[in-house]
C-alpha cells in the first residue's frame, strides 16, 4: 500500500474514534482501501439472508382452498375386501392424512392389485347412497372418510351368495300349475301371499323350526287365512315386512323391487356395495337390496339399462329369480322327456327352462363350476297341503 493510502487510512481511523466517543478502534491493517473504496472490519454485522419459503409437504395435495388452514387435517382410509383385490403385500387397508378441503394427489392414491380375472374400476365413498365413482380431480374431503374399492367381476366369477336358511340341495317343485287347463300362467302376476308361501316351502327344516309362528302383527293377515302360517313364519324371521300402515297386503301383486328385497334378506352377507347397475333405482327404498341381488347374479335388468322396480313381477320372472337364489342351473338339453309340461310354456319361450325347473321334482348331477345341471331322475312332487298340515301338527305338540 502506498504511503499516501496508509496516511489516509490512519487519519480516517482517528476521525471515527473521535466521532463515536467510544467503540472499537479499527487499525489501519484492518481497513481495506482499494481503488477509492474502503471496507472497515469490525463494523456492524451483515444482515442475515432471508430464509427460503418452506416447500409443501410431500403428503400435501395438489392444491387447497384459500381459506383452508394447512393445520386442519382429515384421515382418508382406503379399503379393499381382500378377496377381490388387495394392496401391495396383501394389505387391505391404508390410511393417509391430507389437508381439509384439498384434493388427493395421484401419488398418494394406493395401487390396487385385483384378483385374477377381475378389473379394478375405482373408488366409492363407503355408505354413500349415490355410490358414484370418485373423481379425484374434484374430490375434496372435509371430514374423515373411508373409500372402498370397486371391481368389475366377470359373471362366471361372481361368488355364489350363501343362503343358509334355504334348501339349496333338494330340487323339488315349489310351484304348482293349474290342473283345470294344464297351464302354469307364466306371464300372470303373483301375489305377496303366494311369494311368502314359496319361500316358506323352500326353508330348510332347521330354519322353519326356528322361525315357526302362527301369529303376526299385520292388520290384514287373519289367523284363518290359508297363507297365515307362511306369512307369520317369514315375518318372524325378518324376511317379510309390512307397509307404514301395518298392513301386509297379501292379495296385492308383488313388484320386482319387493321380490328382490325379500330374496336379498336370505343372504348371509350383503356388506359389499357396488355402483348402481340400473339407471332407475337411485333413491328407491329397495336400492340396496336390488343392488345386492344384482351383484349376486340373481336379478337382471332390461336392454335399456332399467330394472323397473315398481313394475309387477310375472310368475316366470319370479321362478327365474328363485332358481338363481337356489343355485339351480336348468338346461333344456339335459332334462328328462317324461317330465311334466305345460300348455303355455313352449320350448321357444325365454322362461321355458326356469318354469320346468320350478315345477318338476328331480335328482340331478351338478359338478362344481358346471354351467348346467343334468337331471338324472324324476321324483314325486310334494303334497304341500299335507306337508303344511304335518308341520303344524308337529309344532302344536311342542
Amino acid at each position: 500500500m502506498s504511503k499516501y493510502k496508509r496516511l489516509l487510512a490512519w487519519l480516517l481511523s482517528l476521525t471515527i474514534v473521535f466521532a463515536c466517543g467510544a467503540g472499537t478502534i479499527a487499525y489501519a491493517d484492518d481497513i481495506n482501501v482499494d481503488d477509492g473504496g474502503y471496507d472497515m472490519g469490525g463494523g456492524s454485522e451483515p444482515e442475515p439472508e432471508p430464509e427460503p419459503e418452506p416447500e409443501p409437504d410431500d403428503d400435501d395435495d395438489r392444491d387447497s382452498s384459500s381459506h383452508s388452514s394447512r393445520n386442519d387435517r382429515v384421515d382418508i382410509t382406503f379399503q379393499t375386501d381382500g378377496e377381490q383385490g388387495t394392496f401391495e403385500d396383501g394389505e387391505t387397508e391404508i390410511e393417509i392424512s391430507v389437508s381439509e378441503g384439498s384434493t388427493i394427489s395421484d401419488s398418494r392414491i394406493p395401487d390396487v392389485f385385483p384378483a385374477e380375472d377381475n378389473d379394478f374400476v375405482g373408488w366409492i365413498v363407503d355408505g354413500d347412497e349415490d355410490a358414484e365413482l370418485i373423481d379425484f380431480d374434484s374430490f375434496r374431503p372435509r371430514e374423515d372418510t373411508t373409500l372402498v374399492a370397486v371391481y368389475d367381476i366377470p359373471d362366471e366369477m361372481i361368488p355364489f351368495a350363501e343362503t343358509p336358511w334355504l334348501n339349496t340341495v333338494d330340487h323339488f317343485a315349489y310351484v304348482v300349475g293349474y290342473a283345470e287347463d294344464g297351464s302354469v300362467r307364466p306371464n300372470a302376476n303373483i301375489t305377496r301371499a303366494e311369494v311368502a308361501t314359496i319361500f316358506f316351502r323352500l326353508l330348510t327344516d332347521e330354519a322353519r323350526d326356528t322361525m315357526w309362528s302362527t301369529t303376526n302383527t299385520f292388520t290384514d293377515v287373519p289367523a284363518d287365512a290359508w297363507y297365515n302360517t307362511a306369512v307369520s313364519t317369514m315375518a318372524a324371521g325378518g324376511i317379510l315386512q309390512g307397509d307404514e300402515t301395518g298392513a301386509f297386503r297379501p292379495n296385492a301383486n308383488i313388484t320386482r323391487a319387493e321380490f328382490a328385497a325379500i330374496a336379498s334378506r336370505f343372504m348371509a352377507d350383503t356388506d359389499d356395495q357396488a355402483p348402481d347397475p340400473f339407471n332407475d333405482t337411485a333413491g328407491h327404498w329397495a336400492r340396496e337390496e336390488i343392488n345386492a341381488a344384482a351383484a349376486a347374479g340373481w336379478v337382471n335388468g332390461y336392454e335399456d339399462g332399467s330394472f323397473r322396480p315398481n313394475a309387477y313381477i310375472t310368475r316366470a320372472e319370479a321362478m327365474t329369480l328363485v332358481n338363481n337364489v337356489l343355485g339351480r342351473k336348468p338346461d333344456a338339453g339335459h332334462m328328462l322327456s317324461s317330465m311334466k309340461t305345460w300348455t303355455d310354456n313352449p320350448q321357444s319361450a325365454w322362461f321355458y327352462e326356469a318354469v320346468q325347473e320350478a315345477t318338476n321334482s328331480h335328482t340331478y348331477d351338478l359338478p362344481e363350476d358346471a354351467d348346467y345341471e343334468t337331471w338324472t331322475a324324476l321324483e314325486e312332487n310334494p303334497d304341500w297341503t299335507a306337508l303344511e298340515s304335518q308341520w303344524a301338527a308337529e309344532h302344536a305338540q311342542q
